[in-house]
């Protein structure tokens, strides 16, 4: 009888520190609280992947590599939003404004917006480097790496570096340069002079 009522009471005890065990590495759906954020948290100690799901499909991936995804379990960037459908990325105030900022922590380095199709860079808008270390505001076509506008930093000055304005459509007229001469050429239309 002893022997029964001893084995009984190690079950108990067993139980009791396993349930507590349970209960210390379970996730409440309402919160929890007083947590330590520096060795309790959600997430993996090993080199797996993190999934959150909603309707038992993958919404958002955290990548064992730190990369981001949402839309897609393969980001290949440090966040990625990936959709099958032409979609919108949407920032929001209700309040005065909404911005959305760009900020390199250091002179000397690109701060831009990238354009690509099928991973192939096509265009790019933001701050470059001049020869001087100033950022300038550029256009750029990323296909042959020339600048189609720029503003410089030191004087506001917009220079299109190679080419033509043109106005209107490509038959209309044109703003070039001729060696130090601005040259305008103006549309002529078919059988007539120009205007």
């Amino acid at each position: 009888m002893k022997l029964k009522a001893l084995f009984t009471s190690v079950l108990v005890i067993a139980g009791l520190l396993n349930a507590n065990k349970l209960l210390a590495q379970s996730w409440n759906v309402s919160g929890n609280a007083g947590t330590n954020p520096t060795n309790e948290f959600i997430g993996t100690t090993d080199a797996k992947d993190l999934k959150i799901r909603t309707n038992n499909a993958v919404r958002m991936t955290f990548r064992s590599t730190g990369k981001v995804g949402i839309g897609t379990s393969s980001p290949s960037a440090l966040f990625q939003v990936q959709k099958s459908t032409l979609s919108d990325v949407l920032i929001r105030s209700t309040g005065a404004g909404a911005q959305l900022s760009v900020d390199l922590a250091a002179n000397g380095y690109e701060a831009i917006t990238k354009y690509m199709q099928t991973g192939v860079p096509q265009w790019k808008t933001g701050l470059t480097v001049n020869g001087a270390g100033a950022p300038d505001f550029v256009i750029a076509n990323e296909i042959n790496a020339t600048d189609a506008l720029k503003i410089s930093s030191s004087n506001n000055f917009v220079t299109l570096p190679t080419g033509y304005l043109t106005l209107g459509t490509t038959t209309a007229s044109t703003i070039s340069n001729s060696g130090a001469d601005l040259k305008l050429t103006s549309h002529a239309p078919v059988g007539g002079t120009p205007g």
